[in-house]
C-alpha cells in the first residue's frame, strides 16, 4: 500500500508542478473575503492540467474515487511530502482543496466531463 501511495505522490508531483506557474497577487487582510475553490489558482490549474494530461487525469481519478477517509489519508501524506519538498504554495493549496468533500466531488465531475468530451491527451 505504501508503494502505491508513493507512486501516486511521485506522479502527482511530476505531473502537476509544471501546470502551476502563476503567482498570486498580494492581497491585504482588509480586502480578503472568504475565497471559493475557484479562487485558488492552483486548484483551477490542476483541474485544467488533468484535462490536458492523461497521466495526471488518471492519478487524480485514482485519488478522487477513493472513499472520503482514504482520499483524505492519501492527501495528507501527499501534502506533507509536498511541504517537505518546498513545492509551490499553489500546488499545496490545490491538494488542500481536495480534502473538502464538496471540492473533491466537483473536481471529479470536472475530470469526468473532460474524459467524456475526449479532452484528455496522452501524457
Amino acid at each position: 500500500m505504501q508503494i502505491a501511495i508513493i507512486g501516486v505522490i511521485g506522479v502527482l508531483i511530476v505531473g502537476v508542478i509544471h501546470f502551476i506557474t502563476r503567482k498570486r497577487p498580494i492581497v491585504l487582510a482588509a480586502e480578503q473575503t472568504k475565497p471559493t475553490f475557484a479562487d485558488v489558482d492552483g486548484f483551477v490549474n490542476m483541474l485544467r492540467g488533468a484535462c490536458d494530461d492523461k497521466e495526471m487525469h488518471q492519478t487524480l481519478e485514482k485519488i478522487l474515487t477513493q472513499p472520503d477517509d482514504k482520499r483524505k489519508q492519501l492527501l495528507h501524506v501527499l501534502i506533507d511530502d509536498l511541504r517537505a519538498k518546498n513545492a509551490p504554495r499553489d500546488l499545496i493549496d490545490a491538494f488542500i482543496c481536495l480534502l473538502d468533500n464538496e471540492a473533491a466531488e466537483k473536481a471529479y465531475t470536472v475530470i469526468y466531463q473532460c474524459e467524456q468530451r475526449g479532452q484528455t491527451r496522452a501524457g
